[in-house]
């Protein structure tokens, strides 16, 4: 399932250049992942109390194109692969009406035994959670 965010660039968003700076899209990445793991907080409740967290280890974004003052940023997120250790979350951010992504960004996370600090399987009740959140 993907989930869809929505962002208007405003003015502290920028950089000196006067385009969104590029630390703010990571940012707006993260408002975005949130927005797809919201709906599904019964399985985060039930990972959290088995001493289950998700963490994300690595981040690659590829830029295209800026985003300006008043830009209408349309971020969509969603799991597009589920190994045996990691997943992916795959997203894209469209500006205004336009259907080419500016930016597409791959977050590799994985879970985490939270005692031990050790990664996890993804495997168990703890796939079928992720697999929930992919729909």
């Amino acid at each position: 399932m993907k989930s869809v965010t929505e962002i208007k660039v405003r003015g502290y968003h920028l950089d000196q250049h006067g385009h969104v700076n590029n630390i703010r899209y990571t940012e707006f990445l993260e408002e975005a992942r949130y927005n797809l793991l919201d709906p599904h907080e019964d399985v985060l409740s039930v990972l959290k109390t088995r001493g289950i967290l998700l963490f994300i280890v690595n981040i690659n974004i590829d830029f295209s194109q800026p985003a300006f003052l008043g830009d209408l940023l349309r971020i969509e997120t969603g799991i597009s692969k589920i190994g045996r250790k990691s997943g992916i979350i795959h997203q894209k951010v469209m500006k205004n009406d336009l259907e080419r992504p500016i930016l597409s960004a791959d977050v590799t996370f994985v879970a985490m035994n939270a005692a031990t600090g050790k990664a996890l399987p993804l495997e168990g009740e703890l796939l079928a959670g992720i697999q929930k959140i992919a729909g």
